[in-house]
């Protein structure tokens, strides 16, 4: 995942490091502990979630301000 490759990771360790002589692409064989990843998804999956809740109330608020200006028309 893109997320997790941008993220410095506490329990993960670089076992090999090759440089293709072709392209000089870069690679890096990286063992991950479970419990890292784990952690690191937890917290993906917290923002995600906060980032839902936050849309959802500013969509709210909107039709909220919506209903208002319509029942302030019809009257």
């Amino acid at each position: 995942s893109r997320i997790l490759t941008n993220q410095e990771m506490a329990g993960s360790s670089v076992r090999q490091i090759w440089t293709d002589p072709e392209d000089g692409n870069l690679y890096a064989f990286v063992v991950l502990s479970k419990d890292s990843v784990n952690r690191a998804l937890g917290e993906i999956a917290k923002s995600q979630i906060q980032q839902e809740i936050d849309k959802g109330e500013k969509n709210l608020g909107n039709a909220l301000q919506n209903l208002d200006k319509a029942v302030a028309e019809s009257k």
